[in-house]
């Protein structure tokens, strides 16, 4: 599992990405707030803050 992370605003925010099962979860300050199964290139998963704002967490593979 790959896994990207983020500090914006006082907010932690992590992107987990298995390239086995396809599986995306997005967690802000370690809870789930978006999940999807993807097996393509690009993924986009949008939520909202804590401050109310939208965020919008772009995932792209390089099939290299």
């Amino acid at each position: 599992m790959t896994s990207f992370k983020y500090h914006l605003n006082q907010e932690k925010i992590e992107l987990l990405a298995s390239d086995w099962i396809g599986l995306e979860r997005v967690l802000v300050n370690d809870k789930i707030v978006s999940t999807k199964v993807n097996f393509g290139q690009r993924s986009t998963h949008k939520i909202e803050l804590k401050n109310g704002k939208p965020c919008r967490l772009q995932l792209l593979i390089d099939p290299q």
